[in-house]
């Protein structure tokens, strides 16, 4: 079994990625997904940075944000601070997604980044998305990707992950586009998707939600 897991990790992980925590298959696709969406310019905010893989991404493919990342695994982060130690241009924090250490309105776009799949119970979910509305600025963008409840696929991959995972530290939760609606409100949101098949079923799920301005009053 060991055997089967090494050669797993070998397969769906990219060259310059051998070894890392947060690598694999699908972290990789959202990551490629995300950078489609994200602005060229402004700030950026990331939490659940872990090693610092997708705040490596954007700073090869798009240098002129402005880029932080939180996260509250003290050993992981330490990875990304090491990946950054000669960049003054990353800003690294210790921190809670459900309880940011950053003012209202920050930050010109926020993302969860392969982090939800890690989380369990939908309460601190519903924490974590509430504060990256909360530190977005109004008409900025907040990113987050989730596994697709729907996705038959999934169901059978997740249910085998402790044969050949047997290293895995986190659960692995799947949730349906529409269990953060009530959370998101009124702000404008799409559905992107990855994987195969495409549509409902598809394993990704990408949420991209811009931040209304709030209502003046009268």
């Amino acid at each position: 079994m060991k055997r089967l897991e090494d050669l797993l990790r070998k397969v769906v992980s990219r060259k310059d990625e051998k070894g890392e925590y947060s690598a694999g298959y699908w972290p990789v696709k959202v990551r490629n997904k995300l950078l489609e969406l994200i602005p060229e310019y402004g700030s950026f905010l990331e939490i659940g940075c872990g090693e610092g893989l997708f705040l490596s991404d954007l700073r090869k493919h798009k240098p002129n944000l402005s880029l932080t990342g939180v996260d509250l695994w003290e050993e992981i982060l330490n990875k990304a601070k090491a990946r950054f130690s000669n960049d003054p241009g990353v800003k690294l924090v210790f921190g809670k997604g459900e309880k940011l250490p950053f003012a209202d309105n920050t930050f010109d776009t926020a993302a969860a980044v392969n982090l939800l799949i890690n989380i369990k119970g939908k309460a601190v979910a519903n924490s974590i998305i509430s504060e990256l509305l909360r530190v977005t600025k109004p008409s900025g963008k907040v990113l987050f990707d989730l596994r697709n409840k729907r996705s038959p696929f999934l169901k059978v991959q997740y249910g085998l992950a402790k044969y050949y995972d047997t290293e895995i530290k986190v659960p692995l939760v799947t949730y349906k586009a529409e269990d953060f609606d009530s959370i998101l409100g009124y702000n404008e949101k799409k559905v992107h998707t990855c994987g195969f098949p495409k549509g409902k079923y598809a394993p990704i799920l990408v949420i991209e939600a811009v931040k209304k301005q709030a209502k003046q009053e009268q």
